[in-house]
C-alpha cells in the first residue's frame, strides 16, 4: 500500500497528545481557549476558563445602541405616497438646518401618533 501525502501530518497529530505521557509540557488545543494541564497517569485534564468575578466587561468606544436593539421600540411598516414621504423628509431636513439637528422620521411619526392617541381620550 502506498503512503498518503497526509500520512506524516496524521502521525504528527496522533503523537501530539503523547507529550504529557513522557512528562513533557502539554500544549493547549488550538482555538479551544482552555489550557491543557498534565495530571497523574497518562491522561491530561482540561482546565475550564476563568469566570468573571461579577464585573461586566467594559465596552470600547463605538456606536451607541440604537432603536433596533431597544426593547421599547417596535418596527412597523406603513404605506404612504412617495410624494408625501419625500416632502416630509425634505421638511425634516429643512427643520434640521434651522435647529442644528435633524429630527428623525420615526420621531415625527411617534409624535403624531401619540398626539392622535391623546386627542381620543
Amino acid at each position: 500500500m502506498s503512503r498518503s501525502k497526509f500520512s506524516d501530518a496524521l502521525a504528527a497529530a496522533k503523537n501530539k497528545g503523547k507529550a504529557s505521557i513522557r512528562g513533557e509540557e502539554a500544549t493547549p488545543k488550538r482555538g479551544a481557549g482552555r489550557e491543557m494541564t498534565p495530571v497523574k497517569g497518562s491522561e491530561t485534564q482540561e482546565k475550564p476558563p476563568e469566570q468573571p468575578t461579577g464585573e461586566l466587561p467594559r465596552r470600547g468606544p463605538g456606536r451607541p445602541s440604537g432603536k433596533r436593539s431597544d426593547p421599547d421600540f417596535q418596527p412597523t411598516t406603513a404605506y404612504i405616497r412617495k410624494a408625501t414621504y419625500r416632502s416630509v423628509r425634505r421638511a425634516l431636513m429643512d427643520e434640521g438646518e434651522d435647529l442644528g439637528q435633524e429630527r428623525e422620521y420615526s420621531e415625527l411619526i411617534e409624535e403624531l401618533l401619540s398626539g392622535w392617541l391623546a386627542s381620543r381620550t
